[in-house]
């Protein structure tokens, strides 16, 4: 009997999880920068069954296992971060290559989610899908400033990352900017888990479907240079991720991180149009 693929948005987080097994998968859509039903990259998620969840395999052939430090910590902690790679969907037990396609493709009754599982220590972290059915919360960037007051202020006040959250939420409101923070800090305040140490980076996603001025950008990178914690910054198109110091630098190619990897461009709102 035939089957049909699940549109984005139809299955509900409700259903029964998948097979053991991992379908074999093609791809079906990036993981953008719109707003949707779909997780985005830097996204984390709350995770039940997590028996379903699937180290990404090298090679053909029976799925390895997740390592023990996974296990452990998942159990306690079961969030996940969304990663920039295509969203696959199929019925085997190897995902193919992201856009490779086979002819008379069997359509898929789910979608898997890559995903990266970050351990307790700097080290610990692995690629991995997700079956869309097992995610039980998602959390945006941008969802996560209003937690901040869950932590203890014992952190918010002495690691350095957490201490300017406030700061930077005033600046990007001031520029109209829709912002959230990713790595550790958005772990941190998805999760409770105290994993942002006092030397890390805030990372920082702004959200650009619309082209951003230079000279705004250029002012909003000198805004947060004078915050007392190391700020890296990228935004958001809708093809994308760019570094926002990259691009207020007027530099004429950047580097635009996308789904298939990095790639170089003029334009990251529209990369596909060459240099003159």
């Amino acid at each position: 009997m035939s089957t049909t693929a699940a549109r984005p948005g139809q299955r509900s987080t409700h259903d029964p999880a998948p097979a053991a097994r991992l379908p074999r998968a093609r791809v079906v859509g990036p993981v953008t920068a719109t707003r949707s039903l779909t997780p985005t990259a830097h996204d984390l998620l709350l995770l039940h069954h997590l028996s379903a969840l699937r180290h990404t395999p090298g090679h053909h052939g029976q799925q390895p296992s997740l390592p023990a430090w996974a296990h452990d910590h998942l159990r306690a902690r079961p969030w996940v971060a969304v990663s920039r790679s295509p969203i696959l969907v199929g019925r085997s037990t190897t995902p193919t290559q992201p856009g490779r396609r086979t002819p008379n493709t069997v359509p898929a009754s789910e979608q898997w989610i890559p995903v990266t599982i970050h351990g307790p220590q700097r080290h610990q972290e692995l690629s991995a899908f997700a079956p869309r059915s097992t995610i039980a919360r998602v959390m945006r960037p941008e969802d996560l400033l209003h937690r901040l007051g869950l932590l203890p202020a014992t952190r918010t006040t002495r690691i350095p990352a957490l201490h300017v959250l406030p700061s930077v939420d005033e600046i990007m409101t001031r520029q109209g900017l829709s912002w959230g923070p990713t790595g550790e800090v958005a772990y941190e305040l998805a999760s409770g888990a105290p994993v942002t140490r006092p030397t890390s980076h805030l990372q920082v996603l702004l959200r650009a479907p619309q082209p951003l001025g230079r000279n705004e950008t250029a002012q909003l990178r000198q805004c947060l240079r004078q915050l007392p914690a190391q700020i890296d910054a990228e935004f958001e198109t809708r093809h994308g991720a760019a570094s926002l110091t990259e691009y207020a630098a007027s530099t004429r190619i950047l580097t635009l991180h996308t789904e298939n990897g990095p790639r170089t461009v003029t334009d990251p709102w529209h990369p596909d149009i060459r240099a003159q």
